[in-house]
């Protein structure tokens, strides 16, 4: 899909059809365009909700007009950071993989109350029990403050 079609766009060389620019460019640069890519998805996720908020529903048009400038602005942000993750990996050795599968682990470790993938087998890295016994989440915030604390305990173990 348009994923796959990123990838590889981004893996190619000039001399293979790639993009000069992007060829040349820094993790440094690549930071840059993001923040901005950022405050534009804000911007536009806030003109969303606006036009959400209106009460007539007589102007569908610009509810999705504002959805498909999110879709847009969205899009930029997702090409900008794995054009980050590229940059990353040609000018300093990053490993893709390695990044995605360390951003998947992380997710699993700070969410072990998520039934998907219920620590069986090793500790829970936030109760310690094994088999978890973290109460399942109900509420955001219980959620959130779990998130928070098992982050602290990561920083904690790696002497952050």
């Amino acid at each position: 899909g348009g994923l796959d079609k990123v990838v590889e766009l981004l893996h190619r060389d000039p001399e293979n059809g790639g993009c000069p620019w992007t060829a040349k460019c820094s993790a440094e640069e690549m930071i840059r365009f993001t923040f901005s890519e950022v405050e534009e998805v804000q911007e536009a996720l806030h003109y969303l909700l606006q036009q959400q908020a209106k009460k007539e529903d007589g102007d569908k048009g610009s509810k999705e007009q504002a959805v498909r400038a999110l879709e847009g602005e969205l899009g930029d942000l997702m090409f900008n950071a794995l054009m980050l993750l590229q940059v990353c990996r040609k000018n300093h050795g990053t490993d893709p993989a390695k990044v995605l599968s360390g951003a998947a682990a992380k997710v699993v470790r700070r969410t072990p109350y998520m039934h998907a993938w219920r620590f069986v087998h090793r500790a829970c890295p936030i109760c310690t029990a094994r088999p978890c016994q973290c109460p399942v989440v109900v509420t955001s915030k219980v959620a959130q403050g779990l998130w928070k604390t098992q982050k602290a305990l990561e920083k904690k173990r790696n002497g952050k």
